[in-house]
């Protein structure tokens, strides 16, 4: 359990500072010639920032009591289909960032490890 608490932590954080890497990769990539976003892809990426840092925080606020983690679910879940949905634009319309797939994957890990830890701790 104790490795778990860790991992959650460590994803907590990284959850944090992907969602702060998002939102400096939003802005360099809105500012710049080359690419330009549609108000869909906007919302999915505002979205998978706000989650993403909401994550790293709760996950930093619940990580010494893992029976609290039920609050997490929606969050949690909100942040899996905000992800999903902006590598989905992102791959219809053809173009790559790394940072979104990264974050995704990371919210992903985040869910598992959580509810591993949520699982551990009601035994």
């Amino acid at each position: 359990m104790e490795t778990m608490q860790r991992a959650f932590r460590a994803l907590s954080v990284l959850a944090l500072v992907g969602g702060i890497d998002l939102a400096i990769t939003a802005w360099v990539l809105a500012t710049s010639e080359g690419m330009e976003f549609e108000p869909l892809q906007v919302l999915t990426m505002a979205l998978c920032v706000f989650f993403s840092v909401l994550l790293g925080v709760l996950g930093l606020v619940f990580a010494g009591a893992p029976r609290k983690l039920t609050r997490l679910y929606l969050p949690t879940m909100l942040a899996i289909w905000a992800n999903a949905g902006n590598v989905l634009l992102l791959a219809l319309n053809g173009e790559g960032v790394a940072s979104v797939v990264i974050n995704a994957a990371i919210v992903v890990a985040y869910a598992y490890v959580a509810n591993q830890l949520k699982k551990s701790s009601q035994v």
